[in-house]
């Protein structure tokens, strides 16, 4: 019994430390990345006799983010330009919303387009519903939000380039609202979580890097080939693979501390558990972290069906174990995000306050549905999402 006792204790404690690395590990490169936004500056050009590319300049004449016009830059030396940039969101060389015709490419130093300072790219109580709604999903079966907000910002006409940080930014704010539900019950194995997220937060910084080299057709097919892959494959398997065993009934529901095995209370009593194919594991959660970093989306639906059929882990379990992941993945790729100036403030706010909200309501569910109902709910929404991604132009 004191043994029993003594365990307990050592798990609480092993709990309560890493919601607070988890707290840390999304809060802080949140605050980082909003410091370094309100710090940006114009960029000023003083004195240059031939400051860009004539045909550069021809592409933005009318443009209102410059002054003085562009067409006084086309004519005669430029040492009277003292304001090139007002905190321009369009680069030279970006379509300019008042233009015609497309200029040429921007220079490599500025290819990120920018946002006027303050006009979120979508109305904002829309935002805060789409957040809501798709944190919490994402928590109820470890999916994370962004697989849902981001196709719907892109249905609705938000870029691409626009949208993957929102995903983000609901991903991490939605795994952090879900932690505390989920330490409560024993469902988070935190040792098996940073093992596998070691991999793929790795993945997730080189594939964030290299993301504007990406072709968009190319990541849609892979996107839809991961979920749907998952989805069918749960949807095929019928066998439960973990059962309440009565050599445990004392066994109070959490991980096995020094393990990557657990128990968790489950239909018919407590149900133990252990991780397998631990290799095949990381290789998925390199996939996971370079879907996240080159789209925007947790990669939750590549996660949880991975350690579910790959590494034999009870779905409730693989589901909070991921919510929990993410949210440390999501932050790393954040801050390369931040570094090429893709964070919308406003947005980004009103999508946090979301994602907040969604990851307390779909952690609250999640514990009242059976693992094979959440499984095949599962299935069916990554079986669906596979559809959309493919389907829409």
């Amino acid at each position: 019994m004191r043994s029993s006792t003594r365990r307990i204790r050592r798990a609480r404690g092993r709990s309560e430390r890493s919601v607070l690395v988890l707290v840390v590990g999304v809060l802080r490169p949140l605050g980082v990345l909003v410091v370094a936004l309100r710090r940006r500056r114009p960029l000023r050009l003083e004195g240059l006799e031939q400051p860009f590319d004539v045909d550069v300049l021809r592409a933005l004449q009318g443009s209102r983010f410059f002054e003085p016009p562009v067409a006084t830059l086309l004519h005669g030396p430029a040492p009277v330009v003292r304001k090139t940039f007002l905190a321009s969101p369009y680069p030279l060389g970006v379509r300019d919303p008042g233009t015609t015709h497309d200029p040429p490419r921007s220079p490599s130093w500025c290819a990120v387009p920018r946002r006027p300072p303050g006009a979120p790219v979508i109305d904002v109580p829309w935002l805060v519903v789409l957040a809501v709604g798709s944190a919490a999903v994402g928590a109820l079966g470890g999916l994370g939000g962004a697989v849902f907000l981001v196709p719907a910002l892109v249905v609705g006409g938000v870029e691409p380039i626009d949208a993957a940080p929102l995903g983000l930014i609901s991903v991490a704010a939605g795994s952090l609202a879900a932690a505390p539900r989920q330490l409560e019950h024993g469902l988070v194995h935190h040792r098996l979580g940073i093992t596998l997220e070691v991999a793929a937060s790795a993945a997730a910084v080189v594939a964030a890097v290299v993301s504007s080299e990406v072709s968009g057709d190319l990541l849609r097919v892979v996107l839809a080939v991961s979920a749907g892959g998952a989805g069918v494959a749960g949807l095929l398997r019928s066998e439960v693979r973990n059962v309440a065993l009565p050599e445990f009934a004392g066994e109070p529901p959490a991980e096995w501390p020094g393990t990557l095995g657990g128990a968790y209370a489950g239909p018919g009593g407590v149900i133990p558990y252990r991780a397998r194919n631990v290799p095949q594991g990381l290789v998925a959660m390199v996939v996971a972290g370079a879907i996240t970093g080159l789209s925007g989306v947790s990669a939750g639906f590549v996660k949880t069906p991975a350690m579910r059929e790959l590494m034999y882990i009870p779905v409730k379990v693989a589901a909070a174990t991921t919510t929990f992941t993410v949210g440390i993945t999501a932050a790393t790729s954040l801050l390369v995000f931040a570094g090429q100036g893709r964070i919308d403030v406003a947005a980004g706010s009103a999508v946090a306050l979301g994602g907040l909200v969604g990851g307390v309501i779909g952690a609250a569910v999640q514990e009242r549905l059976s693992p094979k109902g959440v499984r095949r709910a599962l299935s069916i929404v990554l079986v669906v999402v596979a559809v959309v991604v493919l389907v829409d132009p």
